[in-house]
């Protein structure tokens, strides 16, 4: 168990104060706990006292939510970034050119839009202010994120924020775990999932974390009779939408995450377009108004992983609705909307299967939500294909990964992942101890011919084909001498 393997200690303001304000500063803190327990809440509280007693630290959150590397733009990544920052939009002609398709151009374009400019072209510090709230990076380059955070960490405190351990690629991770254990001045803060999913899958590695600081709260996730407080006023004076329905769709929401496409709930709560349209109307009014105290944010047709859906989401997760159903009631409807999101979302990309880990997370269907943060671990930016193989290749040497986890993904991502990611895949499992057993010689060799194909190399493509099937002949030919 991962509290076993790594020092932890009761996560209190006090002490995650005393860890922050050191110098120097620990590389690498572990906030475990339950969704709900406050652990975002108790670090920004932290930061802000420090902030206030004279300590110069800026927050960086690394927020993969609508960053998609298999969609060439970048304006509508940072302008959902900054829609949910509550800052101005960008230039989005400024963003979408084709100047801005590279990773460094696309790296100094996120700086410039979160007026971080002089981190990526060293132009004058005074020019920029002192950060209150988190900025978002996207994690587009080994090269720049070090030269960008090492330069913002010449006078200053550096807290990396990486919320979701589960749903970030390996190279990134592996990265900032590395740059916060050189540099003095920057610390990586992990606010991690239910201490069950850090452990299955990310335990070997943070163990193997040389001075990291794991932190517990033993806070229980949510507080039900606060929730309940917080709705009623909706669930019993509402005349335009029944209780029940609103009360089933908010369970439904609350299910989601961090992303609630509220037509395709509508649509698996059996509503007609007309009825679907009135609803959406209710929420805008209502729920979504715009106000400080609207606790859901329309973010209608701006999310990037859903161009063709509405999307919401909820202010926080003290803001979600706590449904009082019972257990098997629960997981029967999450079993049904698991089922139709599934279908629904297609083609699959990063945001949907964001969205469908988090609902498989709360059914307890581990096998699916490990699938989904596996590919989400190795779906990767095109200029991180490299690192991505370095990356699967030390774990699987290392015995950290086993070698079917690489296969399956290979397998099901066929449809959808561009054939050099999968290259990297194929060309990391290759590398496993003992070599690739006899029994799937012959089927690599087809994905391989696969790939080349995607890749555009037909002759490739054709040579890996016929090998394959020529093994595929050996091995059926003892069995029909002894039919014959």
């Amino acid at each position: 168990m991962l509290a076993e393997t790594i020092p932890h200690t009761c996560c209190q303001s006090t002490e995650l104060t005393a860890l922050l304000s050191a110098v120097p500063a620990p590389p690498s803190i572990l906030l475990l706990g339950d969704c709900g327990s406050g652990r975002a809440d108790l670090l920004d509280a932290v930061l802000a006292d420090l902030r206030a007693n004279g300590l110069s630290i800026v927050s960086l959150a690394v927020d993969l939510d609508g960053w998609e590397p298999d969609i060439q733009d970048s304006g509508s990544y940072l302008a959902y970034q900054h829609q949910k920052l509550g800052v101005p939009d960008i230039d989005q002609g400024s963003t979408t050119s084709a100047a801005h398709d590279s990773g460094d151009d696309l790296w100094a374009t996120a700086l410039k839009s979160l007026r971080l400019d002089w981190l990526a072209a060293g132009e004058d510090r005074s020019t920029i202010r002192e950060l209150d709230a988190a900025v978002r990076v996207v994690p587009v380059g080994r090269e720049r994120l070090w030269v960008g955070l090492r330069r913002l960490a010449a006078d200053r405190r550096v807290v990396v924020t990486l919320d979701a351990v589960d749903l970030v690629p390996d190279p990134l991770l592996t990265d900032l775990l590395v740059l916060a254990g050189e540099e003095p001045q920057v610390t990586l803060v992990i606010l991690g999932a239910e201490r069950e999913v850090v452990e299955r899958s990310w335990g070997a590695l943070l163990a193997a974390t040389p001075r990291i600081h794991a932190m517990v709260s033993d806070r229980p996730g949510g507080d039900s009779r606060w929730l309940a407080e917080r709705w009623s006023r909706f669930l019993v004076s509402t005349p335009d939408v029944e209780p029940q329905l609103l009360s089933a769709f908010l369970y439904l929401a609350d299910l989601c995450g961090d992303v609630v496409p509220a037509a395709l709930l509508l649509e698996h709560l059996g509503l007609s377009l007309e009825q679907a349209d009135a609803f959406i109307d209710f929420l805008d009014t209502n729920l979504a108004d715009g106000s400080d105290l609207a606790p859901m944010v329309d973010h209608e047709y701006g999310h990037p992983s859903f161009p063709d859906q509405s999307v919401y989401r909820f202010k926080g997760r003290r803001n979600r609705h706590d449904s009082s159903l019972a257990a098997e009631s629960r997981r029967c409807r999450s079993a049904e909307l698991l089922d139709f999101l599934r279908h629904r979302l297609q083609p699959p990309s990063r945001g949907s299967h964001r969205l469908l880990a988090a609902v498989a997370g709360r059914i307890g269907d581990h096998e699916m939500r490990e699938r989904l943060v596996r590919e989400l671990a190795w779906w990767v930016d095109p200029t991180a294909n490299a690192a991505l193989e370095r990356c699967l290749g030390e774990a699987l040497r290392s015995s950290r990964l086993a070698p079917e986890g690489v296969w399956q993904a290979l397998q099901s991502t066929a449809s959808y992942w561009p054939g050099a990611r999968r290259r990297a895949l194929m060309s990391a499992y290759t590398e496993q101890l003992g070599g690739v057993p006899d029994h799937r010689r012959a089927a690599l060799c087809l994905e391989a011919a696969s790939i080349h194909e995607d890749l555009g190399d037909a002759p490739a493509a054709l040579e890996e084909a016929s090998r394959g099937l020529a093994m595929l002949v050996e091995e059926d030919a003892p069995k029909e001498r002894l039919a014959d």
